[in-house]
């Protein structure tokens, strides 16, 4: 069930109880993975890959799909780089990853910390994340990756309620400007964004649930793009 079909569900009046509802449940959510990631770390071998970002990273069956790989998924739900910068410590820095791949800033366009926040402001946290990673592990590859299309179209399919704040527009300013720091410091910047467009510049209807997450055919496409620099 769609964001939108459960606000929509609920009569006018019991909208604000199902919001907060979401919002603990989320939180429930959060806690729990993060609790999650805390114990597998402690039998987690060092020196392998990490992918870290939000839910578009935990939903990623990368385990399943590239089984020749030791892979730690270090994504959770709702996440924004100011919630990644917060949990570096317990989550991704004891692991001392040999190569990290970041996917993260859709979910800072949505709910930015103040009402006119700047793209540069989200990219500015970004750059903290990687300097912290790059500070305690040196030798770790480190790997950005665009943030992905959003499908923000009249079609029944997508949840308008779920988009709101990551309009494409947003999405490209930001790309473009992780792009640029990434070259300044000489690491990798993964494009998948086109790679999951339609004609009319939206992320492809083929490729999403509502408009925003993605299902296991993007995921094997955005696979074929993340193979050279796995290996």
């Amino acid at each position: 069930m769609a964001l939108r079909d459960i606000l929509n569900w609920v009569k006018e009046d019991k909208q604000n109880e199902a919001e907060k509802f979401l919002a603990q449940f989320s939180q429930i959510h959060t806690d729990l993975v993060s609790d999650r990631y805390v114990q597998l770390n402690q039998t987690a071998k060092p020196h392998q890959i990490v992918f870290l970002g939000d839910s578009i990273t935990e939903e990623f069956p990368i385990n399943e799909m590239l089984p020749t790989h030791t892979i730690y998924n270090r994504g959770i739900s709702g996440n924004t780089s100011y919630d990644i910068l917060a949990r570096l410590d317990t989550h991704i820095l004891p692991l001392k990853p040999s190569k990290l791949f970041l996917l993260v800033g859709i979910n800072d366009l949505a709910r930015p910390l103040t009402p006119k926040e700047p793209i540069s402001a989200i990219v500015e946290r970004i750059s903290r994340i990687h300097q912290q990673i790059m500070q305690h592990t040196p030798e770790c590859q480190f790997h950005f990756i665009s943030v992905y299309p959003t499908n923000n179209s009249n079609d029944p399919k997508v949840d308008k309620t779920m988009l709101e704040g990551r309009e494409n527009h947003k999405v490209i300013a930001l790309n473009h400007q992780l792009e640029d720091y990434a070259t300044q410091h000489n690491s990798p910047f993964i494009n998948i964004y086109p790679l999951l467009l339609d004609s009319q510049k939206q992320l492809d209807l083929r490729y999403t649930r509502e408009g925003l997450h993605l299902n296991v055919t993007a995921y094997r496409k955005i696979l074929t793009q993340l193979l050279p620099y796995l290996s």
